[in-house]
């Protein structure tokens, strides 16, 4: 492509923006944000959660963040739901670490809620963790639990070791070897 070529494609934007093209995908993509945020309260649980069982916790947490993320974030439907989330027991790291990200995307401290300290209580010996009080660390629910403590804009006195943990589990050993090398994805 030559340069004259490269230097015509804001003129081309331009004029594409003009003729009602770019509008167009725009107004396509506005309709797709209502049809989505349409789905999700039309599939809220009449308690204001979503989904069911053991996943309750967590698909709130995410449909709250997506709510909020498309400015669908006021609203008796969105409180409820929020209400919902605020009082619901997480039995695992995954769920309390999308509760308080949720939580704390909506406006709530969930440092004065001792939500940060409940998740630090089920960190395991290695500074990581698992699934479940003091399980093994797992690469997921380390790097939920670190966000979460982000997201409160708490402090993390092990971060350097929790990082490393996250790092040294990334690691691969070749078939056939005895050595370690990163991995590289």
């Amino acid at each position: 492509m030559s340069f004259r070529k490269i230097t015509q494609l804001p003129a081309l934007f331009v004029t594409l923006m003009f003729i009602g093209v770019v509008p167009a995908a725009w107004a396509d993509m506005e309709q797709d944000r209502a049809e989505g945020i349409a789905w999700l309260f039309l599939h809220q649980n009449g308690d204001g959660s979503w989904g069911a069982g053991g996943s309750k916790v967590a698909a709130t947490a995410e449909a709250l963040a997506a709510l909020c993320n498309s400015g669908a974030d006021r609203g008796f439907l969105y409180s409820r739901a929020l209400s919902w989330l605020a009082n619901a027991r997480a039995d695992n790291v995954d769920t309390l670490a999308r509760k308080i990200s949720a939580l704390e995307a909506a406006g709530i401290d969930t440092v004065a809620l001792g939500l940060i300290d409940d998740l630090l209580a089920r960190r395991n010996d290695q500074k990581g963790w698992g699934a479940f009080d003091s399980y093994g660390s797992g690469f997921p629910d380390t790097a939920l639990a670190l966000s979460a403590i982000n997201s409160a804009g708490a402090g993390y006195s092990d971060l350097v070791i929790t990082l490393n943990l996250i790092r040294s589990s990334q690691a691969v050993r070749l078939p056939g070897s005895t050595s370690r090398i990163p991995a590289l994805y």
